[in-house]
């Protein structure tokens, strides 16, 4: 065999051995309305972006705590919270529609600190706020999705399949088919394609948001929208991942470092 058939050869068997990406199936969870993209499993999970936050109150509370004061922010226990629906794309589960239309998930530790934090009054506020600036080189970063001030690796690899989605065929056409339905219906489709919504008024009849909501996503639902556009989000994701897994993998280590230290934190208390 000659020399130059011989590196024809073997570069052909490099050439076919090469396996292309594995392209991840995303699950809808259409009880709750969410759903996770391959790229998500190398930042924090929602959970894992609470035990930070969680972490943090307590490194705050501790400040607090030596000058005498309590911490309702780090009394609560943030890690029990439930992540929100995913919008990516709109509200596209009809069991969310029918539970809280087009409003996000209601803030019942939000309420219960505000009342708290009002009742402490300014002397505990001052406290807080030097404090919080005291803790603030020490504090944990959150490595969620979208969460860091500047673009992280997943971060750009989530905004270039959502760009490629926006441009493909496919979102193009499940677009026009789920505008035609909730037009059937009486419903007018948001001309900002970025996302599939109709045109509502949200600070209106909360009992007509519901019906909207109803109508949008159950067209959703039977069209099979979200399947076939999350389809597409995960395939160019999965092409991604196999250019960077590297990089992304050291990410991923990152994150879940940080995780454990914020774990060591809280169970130190304060």
């Amino acid at each position: 065999m000659s020399v130059a058939l011989a590196i024809t050869s073997l570069l052909s068997g490099c050439i076919s051995s090469a396996k292309p990406p594995v392209v991840e199936k995303v699950v809808l969870d259409w009880e709750n309305g969410i759903f996770t993209l391959p790229l998500e499993k190398f930042a924090m999970s929602w959970q894992d972006q609470w035990t930070v936050f969680q972490a943090n109150a307590v490194m705050i509370a501790r400040c607090l705590a030596d000058r005498g004061y309590p911490s309702p922010v780090a009394e609560v226990d943030w890690t029990l919270l439930p992540p929100d629906d995913t919008r990516t794309y709109g509200v596209w589960a009809p069991r969310v529609a029918e539970n809280r239309g087009y409003d996000p998930p209601a803030s019942f530790y939000g309420d219960v600190l505000a009342e708290r934090r009002e009742l402490l009054g300014p002397e505990w506020e001052r406290a807080s706020k030097r404090c919080s600036g005291e803790t603030q080189g020490a504090r944990l970063p959150t490595m969620g999705v979208y969460t860091q001030m500047e673009f992280s690796l997943v971060d750009r690899g989530m905004d270039e399949s959502y760009q490629a989605l926006l441009a493909s065929g496919v979102y193009r056409d499940e677009w026009e088919k789920w505008a035609e339905c909730i037009t059937a219906e009486g419903l007018v489709p948001d001309p900002d394609r970025a996302t599939l919504s109709p045109i509502s008024d949200f600070e209106g009849d909360p009992e007509v948001l519901i019906r909207q909501a109803i109508i949008d996503t159950t067209c959703k639902q039977q069209l099979g929208t979200m399947q076939k556009i999350v389809d597409v989000e995960a395939e160019v994701q999965s092409r991604f991942i196999a250019r960077n897994e590297g990089a992304l993998l050291r990410h991923q280590a990152e994150a879940r470092e940080i995780v454990e230290k914020a774990r060591a934190i809280i169970a130190a208390g304060y």
